[in-house]
């Protein structure tokens, strides 16, 4: 047998002492290790394996030198599963950041993330089958649905609905609205609308939009130019480098740029300078989600867009723990200004 891979005789009894605690056959404390290891008709090895499990899945405590205690439904641990990307550099970190803050005053529930860039199929149905068969161990399951990558099915996703609750934040997919899966999501329209109508008031005529896919962010941007009374031009690009970027540069003049996520700046904003821009007196910067690395970077401090994920992580919470009405929720944006656009007045 392959090292910590449980063998058949050690499932078996953790299969049956969990069956005898879910009956309440076990009040308080469970049969020493000796007991147990009679009753089985095995070694004390095979008994504290199966034990050990039943510990880790938040059934029993051990109390030293005093055996395992059997933890009451207020005291079993749970888990709180959050589909998300991981890593320290933007946005995604400072979600599990909020969720790790929120649940940190509910001890006896636990945080597992799961990122959907590396999931596997066979990941997905692990996770699956551990909500169905032990729906009592999984408090709830958050996902950002634009990252999601449709690691379940709809059926799937059904499964998890039936057996334990589930929520998105960030951005509502179609199959979201459709299922009524509950949760809290930035309007997308109103930060483009918002931040492209700053930037014209600051005197901004032909802007450069930099976004990798058109959608309701794009829409807003479009229809905040056309709204205006003056001349304004917007122009949308996808930069994912310093080369593309100078490409750009050389062939157009702009006065502002706003740009869909703060960190697709970085590749720009350091060669304005060979263009003789200076931010912001030749030109108006404003970034996208306020994220903090990002916004210390530049020459001048960063005007951008904050979709207020603290105020959305707390509320989706709160929906989970029944301290508001689950329900299909959008929150604005705000804007959060800064030298990088104040600074410009054409």
């Amino acid at each position: 047998m392959q090292s910590g891979v449980p063998s058949s005789r050690q499932l078996s009894i953790y299969e049956d002492i969990k069956r005898s605690l879910s009956t309440g056959d076990f009040a308080g404390r469970l049969p020493s290790l000796r007991q147990l290891a009679l009753k089985y008709d095995t070694s004390f090895g095979t008994v504290r394996q199966s034990l050990v499990k039943l510990e880790f899945e938040g059934y029993i405590k051990a109390g030293h030198g005093k055996g395992y205690f059997v933890l009451s439904p207020e005291q079993k641990q749970k888990q709180i599963i959050v589909i998300e990307r991981t890593g320290n550099a933007h946005l995604f970190s400072r979600f599990l950041n909020n969720f790790q803050k929120y649940f940190a005053s509910y001890p006896n529930i636990s945080i597992a993330s799961e990122d959907p860039r590396i999931m596997r199929k066979e990941r997905s149905q692990s996770i699956l089958r551990k909500i169905c068969e032990n729906p009592g161990e999984v408090e709830a399951v958050f996902f950002d649905t634009q990252t999601f990558n449709a690691n379940f099915t709809e059926d799937e996703l059904v499964q998890i609905m039936g057996k334990t609750k589930l929520f998105h934040y960030f951005f509502t997919g179609d199959e979201c609205r459709e299922m009524g899966i509950p949760g809290i999501s930035t309007d997308w329209y109103h930060g483009g609308y918002m931040g492209t109508r700053h930037l014209i008031e600051v005197g901004c005529r032909n802007i450069l939009v930099i976004a990798h896919v058109k959608f309701d962010f794009t829409t807003g941007c479009s229809d905040a130019a056309a709204d205006s009374t003056n001349n304004v031009k917007i122009n949308f690009h996808d930069i994912k480098d310093a080369v593309a970027a100078r490409r750009l540069l050389a062939e157009k003049r702009f006065d502002g740029i706003f740009a869909l996520g703060d960190n697709r700046l970085l590749p720009v904003m350091p060669l304005l300078s060979e263009f003789n821009l200076k931010i912001p007196r030749d030109i108006a910067v404003l970034g996208y989600y306020n994220t903090p690395w990002t916004v210390e970077l530049g020459e001048v401090p960063l005007s951008s867009v904050s979709i207020r994920e603290d105020e959305m992580i707390d509320g989706v919470c709160n929906m989970c723990m029944g301290k508001s009405v689950p329900s299909q929720t959008i929150i604005k944006p705000k804007l959060v200004l800064r030298e990088s656009t104040l600074g410009f007045r054409k």
